[in-house]
């Protein structure tokens, strides 16, 4: 009787074998399945990855054309910008200096103040032989001056606007 005993743990020792060999076959089968996805997978999805990259590195190269042609665009109406309010100054600067050695004569009468009626107004009539009508009204020097001074805060600024119009339009691709 004691050799059977011997036998039945060789057969649950070969019993044992079999089971741990069927199950590492069935582990190392569904793992290299596994693998097989997962490689499957990965390898589009790095497909996937490289075409994305591709499309954002020619985004960003159309956005830094953009910026380049925008910055350069902007720099050249600055620059015309800029020499237009050098014309503009040296325009002021000229009819103030003309204004102080000449004075601005306007012609007219002056209206001291009242309603647009015209009650302040000059009668008709003739004026001197040889005038074109009643005196002359000389406006002051500061009042020259101011009114120049006016003039060519109002052509710059709308110089200005143009500019900025140039700006808006260039950029809208107008």
């Amino acid at each position: 009787m004691r050799n059977q005993s011997g036998f039945v743990y060789v057969y649950l020792a070969v019993a044992i074998g079999a089971v741990a060999a069927i199950t590492g076959a069935y582990f190392t089968g569904r793992s290299a399945g596994a693998d097989a996805a997962q490689a499957k997978w990965l390898a589009q999805h790095s497909a996937d990855l490289a075409v994305a990259n591709q499309k954002l590195r020619e985004a960003y190269k159309e956005k830094e054309t953009a910026q380049r042609w925008h910055a350069e665009e902007s720099a050249r109406l600055s620059q015309i910008h800029q020499a237009q309010i050098e014309v503009t100054k040296n325009e002021r600067d000229r009819l103030l200096a003309r204004n102080r050695s000449l004075g601005v004569r306007v012609r007219g009468c002056r209206n001291t103040g009242g309603s647009n009626t015209g009650e302040h107004l000059p009668k008709a009539g003739t004026g001197a032989a040889g005038s074109d009508g009643g005196a002359a009204s000389v406006l002051s020097t500061a009042d020259g001056d101011f009114l120049i001074r006016f003039a060519a805060d109002a052509d710059r600024n709308a110089k200005q606007l143009a500019a900025c119009q140039a700006l808006v339009k260039a950029d809208r691709g107008l």
